[in-house]
């Protein structure tokens, strides 16, 4: 049995962090949103009689303060809980980005010494033209002056050579740092916030072994829908992948978690909205007349329009349980998503689906047919508007957006254009005898 608490939290520096007793957690269970992620941490603590305060390290620097759950045995009391700025640690770098930052370093230093060395040289080439004038000055011979020309030019052609070499070392340098601070930001950047501790009072009757359990939500993480379409032969139902590509730059690698993707959001609005009038104008549709010539046209023409009906499989890649208003898909094994930023794509679930097939025309839009899929029974499969890959006989043919929110019952896919099929627009006019053209009749 479990007691819960949720409160709402202050943020402060902790003026008692050294009397506390620090107990490591260990992050196990990520529900990612679209826009933001719910984390779950276990801690096992060991208490005695009476009270006593511990703080739970390592969270995350985007956490939701008064998001924060704990959960502890029924024999355990909580008392005060405080999240608190841990402004000694800062997150850990990944391997890719601690050797990013050692090169971008050691490139600096380079620079440096370079832009140093190049100010030396120009100093000393600065001072000899200054003294110039001691050609023509004092008691020296001509054969003195023959020589001091000759030192003269001899190191300053030494200056400007070395000048020129330091000026092309210092435009790869620059380049090379250019791209590696290119790349570590991509690779997610040097951390510009701190960790975060959770502040915890317990309370024991006896002596005894508690396990803790903290969730909060945390920003810097989410997911979005991606799909692959693909269409082996004309006719034949479509296999539907359902994929996820999920982020996370919260500050913490998630490390062997247990994912699980929900199609709700929790930070969004909850208010009510307020209904405005709209008025609505019925416009009617101007005809358009085309005729297709080509080989493939007429023999589709000939019979009636292709149409294969299935029942839906799904191969599962997670497991699906419906809420009252959100849809959870629980990844099947166990999960690494480092803290980078960067896109990983899991998979969802496969389906197929029965599609029919019909030619689209444009004909003053474009000069060739498109073929389409019109997909149904997908209502249940908890789609969300997304970005889809479309693949024809294993080829891609382009990308398209699905928009699960439609009202029409079937989902559109073009597979493409088709070469075989070409439109061409023609004006029709219907002249009779009252007709007029230009003030002549035609008869």
């Amino acid at each position: 049995m479990y007691k819960i608490v949720s409160s709402i939290l202050m943020l402060g520096v902790s003026l008692s962090v050294f009397s506390q007793k620090k107990v490591s957690s260990k992050l196990t269970d990520v529900t990612v949103y679209q826009y933001s992620a719910l984390v779950k941490r276990i801690a096992t603590v060991s208490l005695t009689k009476g009270s006593q305060s511990f703080v739970v390290e390592g969270v995350s620097p985007h956490m939701i303060p008064n998001s924060l759950q704990i959960y502890t045995s029924a024999s355990v009391e909580l008392g005060s809980i405080n999240v608190v700025q841990d402004f000694l640690t800062k997150p850990e770098l990944l391997d890719e980005v601690e050797d990013l930052k050692e090169q971008v370093k050691d490139l600096n230093l380079k620079y440096e010494m370079r832009k140093r060395t190049k100010e030396a040289y120009q100093s000393e080439k600065e001072l000899i033209l200054a003294n110039k004038k001691i050609l023509g000055e004092g008691s020296l011979t001509i054969e003195d002056l023959v020589e001091l020309a000759d030192i003269y030019r001899v190191r300053l052609r030494e200056i400007e050579a070395k000048l020129l070499e330091i000026g092309e070392e210092e435009k790869i340098l620059a380049d090379d740092l250019k791209r590696l601070r290119s790349q570590l930001q991509s690779s997610g950047g040097t951390p510009s916030t701190y960790y975060k501790r959770v502040e915890v009072s317990l309370s024991s009757a006896s002596a005894t072994t508690a396990t803790i359990e903290f969730s909060y939500q945390v920003n810097q993480a989410g997911w979005s829908p991606l799909y692959d379409i693909r269409c082996e032969e004309f006719g034949e139902p479509i296999a539907l992948a359902y994929k996820a590509n999920v982020f996370q730059r919260t500050g913490v690698n998630w490390e062997g978690v247990t994912l699980s993707l929900s199609t709700g959001n929790p930070l969004e609005n909850g208010n009510i909205p307020t209904l405005n009038t709209h008025y609505v104008d019925i416009t009617k549709p101007r005809p358009n007349n085309y005729n297709v010539r080509g080989a493939r046209a007429k023999a589709e023409s000939d019979k009636e329009p292709t149409a294969l009906y299935m029942d839906g499989v799904a191969m599962s890649n997670s497991t699906v349980t419906e809420g009252l208003m959100n849809t959870y898909f629980e990844i099947n094994g166990k999960i690494d998503l480092p803290a980078n930023g960067k896109n990983q794509t899991v998979g969802i679930s496969n389906h197929t689906l029965p599609a029919q097939y019909e030619y689209y025309v444009a004909s003053n839009k474009a000069r060739f047919a498109f073929l389409t899929a019109k997909v149904t029974g997908w209502e249940s499969l908890q789609l969300l508007p997304g970005n889809s890959r479309i693949y024809y006989q294993n080829k891609l043919t382009g990308n398209a957006y699905v928009n699960p929110n439609q009202t029409e019952s079937e989902l559109v896919f073009s597979l493409g254009q088709d070469k075989g099929i070409v439109v061409e627009r023609k004006r029709k006019v219907d002249l009779d005898k009252n007709s007029k053209l230009a003030g002549s009749n035609k008869k």
